[in-house]
């Protein structure tokens, strides 16, 4: 049951796969993350979300990652430790309460050799055997003695010849070298597993358990034994145990905050648990065990198949499963409800794997080829398929600080996808809360392309750029390989073969593989046109007889005329201004702003850049929305691009196709009350003025979130799309009445 969100955070924590690696693999890794990144936990330097791995600059050198509540840690080879993200319990290590976009450096550690990030505290495991805490601490999870936080590493008493940790919810695990195990912080659901629910600020033994190989911990409590089987502790609310019990086998008293009369007011209720380890059902031959916030994984030896246990709201058991397999009844404030479950482990669709690692309510599991698989709740892009509102649809109840319990429907997949945008050569991943982190040898990564446009004849000279480039050994424009030189280790120039009119990317292969681009990522896009026009420049009176123009239009040529056409903008800066704006979607939700601004720059004879729109008054019915740091009402576009096109190539009519930079992520992300909203694509505006003028006006138009037009001539179809409170993206479209306003008078020729 999904009682722990809290009102700032839900306090959830995981330990991913890879979390315990040795700090001297890899040592040329860097990190890739995707998901939710409110509070910079992705660590790019910004709070965009994505729903595709994102390749960071820094961290090198990255030997583990584990993903914690809306925060990251990642675990160098020279044994220090870096954090990002939410910082309100001082998780981020760095003696401060800051959040931070980047990652920063956690005071005073070295020789670190394991890392593992809970809800709101992390543990790190040194190169001696000992255990720093920092952090949360409310329920004594630093295990220093006191029930107090800490925002730099203190030592965990007692604790000596530690081979791994596990940091859950707001509790705390360690494997000793004798293969026992110690447990200290809250003990409500019998986490501690020592037989009470009497919770600890140092650590006490875990009861019964010997030959111990690996923990985990979030909600239930996992240990892996020799022999390959498991044993599990605490919340068995969801099947979480895994042991087939539907009311137990024990029964522990949960305290939770309800709201009456206007107060939180504290109410006791009883929730099936066990205080000490029993035995998950029908595993063996286990190699690796992790833990969600209501279900448990493990791997098998063997072809790689990974079981799973316990909650299924968000497709977590990944068996394709809609309705159960069973179904577990749990009181919500008085009222008993049914949700998909399993009490013992089901087998998920997915083989071949090599590392496992448990989310929230998503999994991640890293395949032998080094691609990874994910399924679960996928609201946030954590996935890394490309989309947030699917590929399926999954409810669920979440509780929000004691307001009562809710059920809300998001994106899920029930069985395995595949996360895209990695080079097939990921070493190591962590599922975070709501985020999702991978390392390894990071592949040649595009981020752009100049110019983005050329002939379909091809003999364009192209600069790719991006990272890791050095030793490429392949460079293709669409499916055709190309001659190329390796400038730096950021720079490949090569030249463009024949193509036809669209879309195609541009691939860099290097010994550490490919990354191939997808719908959701474009940023190694080169568009093919047909023919040289359309163009922006001036048409320009010349000396009488010496120019190859008739008139001013620069449209009809003649010997000896008297106009001549300079491609190119000389005062390349623009503004633009319009009244009423709307976004509607086809399902009819209409976003309405009173009035839009903006500026941008001409970047080239086919293209703007650099051009960001800022919409005041916004309202989703009676709801004011706001984008991220914005002012109430107020809403700001992602840096955008356009690229001039065809609407007709006999008629001579163009469009301007506008799109987020790079075609890289979304158009624009905005809350309206507590429905996020967010909508991507590109949205074309015609564009025909064959003529010199300082200002032109640009009618976006559309119809029941039908953009007209969809798409440039012989191209696919190009439109925004939106999605609303986490539903599936559908298409969505502008009206609005827009005056670009130039520095000086220019003309957009189609017939040069």
């Amino acid at each position: 049951m999904r009682r722990i969100c809290g009102i700032v955070v839900c306090l959830v924590a995981t330990l991913g796969a890879g979390a315990g690696l040795a700090a001297s693999a890899w040592a040329t890794s860097g990190v890739m993350a995707w998901g939710q990144n409110e509070w910079g936990q992705l660590g790019t330097g910004n709070t965009k979300a994505s729903d595709v791995p994102v390749t960071l600059a820094a961290p090198t050198e990255v030997a583990a990652v584990s993903g914690g509540g809306q925060y990251s840690v990642v675990l160098l080879s020279n044994g220090t430790v870096k954090t990002s993200g939410i910082n309100f319990a001082g998780q981020l290590g760095d003696g401060t309460y800051a959040e931070s976009r980047v990652f920063v450096e956690v005071s005073g550690l070295s020789e670190v050799t394991a890392i593992s990030a809970g809800g709101e505290h992390v543990l790190a495991l040194l190169k001696n055997g000992h255990v720093m805490a920092w952090g949360g601490g409310g329920d004594g999870e630093l295990g220093n003695g006191t029930y107090s936080g800490s925002d730099k590493p203190v030592e965990v008493k007692g604790l000596s010849e530690v081979v791994a940790v596990a940091a859950g919810n707001r509790y705390s695990l360690a494997l000793l070298s004798n293969g026992k195990v110690m447990a200290w912080g809250n003990n409500e659901l019998g986490e501690l597993g020592d037989g009470t629910t009497t919770g600890t600020d140092e650590p006490v033994e875990v009861s019964g358990l010997s030959g111990v190989t690996a923990i985990a911990a979030s909600g239930p409590a996992l240990a892996l034994l020799e022999n390959g089987t498991v044993k599990a502790w605490g919340d068995n609310e969801d099947g979480e145990l895994g042991d087939g019990s539907e009311t137990g086998p024990e029964k522990c008293t949960v305290v939770e905050l309800v709201e009456k009369k206007e107060k939180l007011v504290p109410v006791e209720s009883e929730a099936p648990c066990s205080r000490t380890p029993v035995t998950v059902s029908g595993l063996s031959e286990v190699t690796a065990i992790s833990s969600g916030a209501e279900h448990g994984l493990a791997l098998l030896k063997g072809g790689g198949l990974v079981k799973a246990w316990g909650d299924n709201q968000q497709g977590e058991l990944g068996d394709g499963s809609e309705a159960g397999p069973e179904k577990c009844p749990y009181e919500i404030q008085g009222e008993v409800r049914e949700v998909p479950c399993s009490r013992t482990p089901v087998t998920s669709g997915v083989s071949g794997v090599t590392a496992i690692s448990a989310g929230w309510f998503d999994n991640l599991a890293l395949l032998s080829g080094g691609t990874v698989k994910a399924w679960g709740e996928s609201g946030e892009g954590q996935l890394g398929n490309g989309t947030r509102g699917g590929p399926e649809k999954c409810k669920s109840f979440v509780s929000f600080g004691g307001e009562g319990y809710f059920e809300i429907t998001s994106g899920c997949a029930r069985t395995p996808v595949e996360t895209q945008e990695l080079s097939g050569s990921v070493a190591g991943i962590s599922a975070g809360g709501e985020q999702s982190l991978a390392y390894g040898p990071v592949g040649p990564l595009v981020t752009g392309v100049t110019p983005g446009v050329g002939p379909t004849t091809g003999g364009t000279h192209i600069s790719i750029t991006g990272s890791h480039f050095t030793g490429a050994t392949k460079v293709e424009v669409g499916t055709t390989s190309v001659s190329f030189k390796v400038e730096s280790d950021t720079l490949i120039t090569a030249e463009t073969p024949a193509g036809s009119v669209g879309l195609v990317h541009v691939r860099v292969t290097t010994p550490s593989g490919t990354i191939e681009p997808s719908a959701a990522n474009g940023a190694s896009g080169l568009r093919y046109i047909a023919g040289g026009a359309p163009e922006f420049g001036t048409c320009v009176k010349v000396a009488k007889g010496t120019g190859k123009y008739k008139n001013g239009a620069c449209k009809e040529e003649v010997s000896g005329g008297n106009d001549e056409w300079t491609p190119g903008v000389t005062k390349t800066h623009f503004t633009l201004t319009a009244g009423e704006t709307v976004l509607e979607t086809a399902g009819k939700a209409k976003i309405t702003c009173s009035a839009l601004s903006g500026a941008g720059v001409y970047t080239g004879v086919k293209s703007v850049g650099s051009t960001t729109l800022t919409l005041t008054g916004c309202k989703l019915s009676t709801s004011k929305c706001s984008s991220a740091g914005a002012a109430e009402g107020e809403v700001v576009t992602s840096a955008l691009e356009g690229v001039l096109g065809w609407r007709s190539h006999e008629a001579e009519s163009v469009g301007l196709d506008l799109s987020p930079a790079g075609e890289v992520g979304s158009f624009m992300e905005l809350k309206c009350a507590a429905s996020t909203v967010v909508v991507r694509g590109s949205v074309i505006v015609p564009m025909d003025t064959d003529s010199m003028a300082e200002a032109s006006t640009l009618k976006y138009d559309a119809a029941r979130g039908k953009q007209k037009p969809e798409a440039f001539e012989g191209e696919p179809k190009d439109v925004l799309e939106a999605s609303i409170a986490g539903a599936a993206f559908e298409q969505a479209g502008l009206t609005a009445t827009v005056t670009q306003t130039n520095e000086e008078a220019i003309e957009v020729n189609a017939s040069v």
